[in-house]
């Protein structure tokens, strides 16, 4: 669903995310996606906001459109923001994403041999 009036950039409930396409248009790609991600761990389960965030990093890692860079984006956009009760400061979410990042990496698969190699 999208609201141009949404105080945020996304939101959660029951069965639908919520976007401010107004908001989402000022971020990087990785960062919109994210957002995104984050609110569909939501819908997968994840009611903690921690596990929302871990959430989104797996699935952006598994399907390769977060990286390093994309999370460092990730991180910028989030780092100014402070605890509240129920989201850890950002520095520290950021911290927590790149632990999920580091043990989420894809399994590095060796190089396919051509038919014609001895």
């Amino acid at each position: 669903m999208l609201d141009p009036n949404l105080n945020d950039y996304a939101a959660s409930y029951p069965q639908f995310v919520i976007l401010n396409m107004g908001l989402m248009a000022k971020v990087a790609t990785p960062v919109k996606l994210w957002i995104y991600s984050h609110e569909c761990g939501h819908l997968f389960g994840r009611r903690d906001e921690d596990e929302a965030d871990c959430f989104a990093v797996r699935r952006g890692r598994a399907a390769r459109w977060l990286d390093a860079h994309g999370l460092d984006q990730v991180c910028a956009f989030i780092t100014a923001g402070r605890a509240d009760a129920t989201h850890l400061s950002g520095p520290d979410r950021c911290a927590r994403m790149r632990q999920c990042f580091t043990q989420n990496a894809p399994a590095v698969k060796p190089p396919t041999k051509n038919a014609t190699t001895p």
